[in-house]
């Protein structure tokens, strides 16, 4: 999954997005709030904020693990997807996925995306940074079984159509 990691990936990196990764970004976001996940897998993501007041609106994956999850590349994303408060989801951490999505989803609705934390700190993230409204810090995630991940992971606010007014704010975990 990242730069410390020498365990052989998953195709599409996919992994289940934890609860513990979720707990420090649900005090920013607005209560009763709406959501729509482009890279749902296993929908797992969608129950953890759904148990904590979220309604998820649009679901969809490249390659769905469960029933009622659409089939579709996160490309495909558009307006007619999109009637809700927020795009959170937990994308593919590879560079040649992750910076067009970024690109994609933050001009539609003001979008949450978990990836490391290291990246707002490279040379790459630089023409992304106008556009990032809020980092909240998650720390070291258990992706799978009880081994600790090797990357600290935060919540990436952005949102193209705003440019942040004070800046990026930093929010250590809760």
């Amino acid at each position: 999954m990242g730069k410390r990691s020498d365990f052989e990936r998953k195709p599409r990196d996919f992994y289940p997005t934890p609860l513990e990764a979720v707990e420090p970004l649900i005090p920013h976001l607005d209560g009763q709030f709406t959501f729509t996940e482009p890279c749902a897998g296993n929908g797992v993501l969608v129950d953890h904020l759904e148990s904590n007041g979220g309604h998820c609106t649009w679901a969809s994956d490249i390659e769905p693990q469960k029933d009622g999850i659409i089939s579709m590349d996160y490309s495909e994303l558009s307006d007619k997807h999109t009637f809700s408060n927020y795009i959170i989801t937990n994308p593919p951490w590879d560079r040649t996925i992750l910076h067009p999505m970024i690109e994609h989803f933050s001009k539609l609705i003001p979008t949450w995306l978990l990836f490391d934390a290291d990246w707002m700190h490279t040379k790459q993230s630089r023409p992304y940074l106008s556009y990032l409204h809020k980092v909240v810090s998650v720390g070291r995630i258990k992706w799978f079984g009880n081994m600790t991940g090797k990357d600290n992971c935060a919540w990436y606010l952005f949102d193209a159509q705003t440019p942040p007014i004070m800046g990026t704010f930093f929010y250590g975990r809760i």
